[in-house]
């Protein structure tokens, strides 16, 4: 977290955002480098939005106790979008209107993109850590930047895991559908899986009628049937 911090506002004192001038211009080069969250204080995310929030707050002050980033401090801003999907947007342009050059959106790539899009058409960064990769310039904009994006990653570790650690050669995968992030876990791991030449019965779930998935025999290892 404290790299992150650090980057960021390396960035913010590099650049000028379209609500920087102002700041900028009535108190100098000594003007605070502000980051701006626009992510759950409250609600289902905040468990893990704010362990990502006290972070930011000790990075903050860490940098600011060594002198800050170049000669400025760093002042961190929090806005609660309250895990809700329809407050992304809104808790990202009121963290805009309060000062901030750069917006850490809700942490994930459904909830965030919001969040995102909006900071990126005031000219604001926009910097997330959701697991799925689809939040990033690619699809929001060239303001966009994501620090994780680790769903891949996580599916090749859980296969890893399941065949090498446990033994498993057989294994039904439950996909949930509510949030790139399992939809995402849910693409990569049977190829990560068959890879180890695993065999899947793939099961799927919100409301869809469970189906086998009949694959070709693999070192010798028996068909689903």
């Amino acid at each position: 977290m404290f790299l992150i911090v650090f980057c960021v506002a390396a960035l913010a004192a590099g650049c000028r955002g379209s609500t920087s001038s102002d700041a900028d211009s009535d108190e100098g080069i000594n003007a605070p480098i502000v980051i701006g969250t626009a992510n759950s204080l409250t609600g289902s995310f905040a468990s893990y939005e704010g362990a990502i929030n006290h972070g930011m707050d000790l990075a903050a002050d860490e940098i600011n106790a060594t002198g800050g980033v170049g000669g400025r401090p760093i002042k961190i801003i929090h806005v609660d979008a309250k895990s809700d999907l329809n407050l992304s947007a809104t808790a990202a342009l009121d963290v805009i209107e309060k000062g901030a050059q750069i917006v850490v959106p809700i942490c994930d790539a459904d909830y965030g993109a919001p969040g995102a899009r909006a900071a990126n058409a005031k000219g604001v960064l926009a910097i997330t850590c959701a697991g799925a990769p689809g939040i990033g310039k690619q699809a929001i904009g060239a303001l966009t930047f994501n620090t994780y994006a680790g769903a891949p990653t996580e599916s090749a570790i859980t296969a890893e895991f399941a065949f090498r650690s446990k033994g498993w050669r057989k294994a039904y995968l439950l996909c949930d559908q509510l949030l790139e992030y399992s939809k995402v876990h849910s693409r990569c791991l049977p190829g990560a899986y068959r890879s180890r030449c695993g065999v899947f019965g793939n099961v799927l779930a919100q409301g869809y009628a469970p189906s086998f998935e009949r694959l070709g025999p693999c070192d010798g290892l028996e068909l689903w049937r």
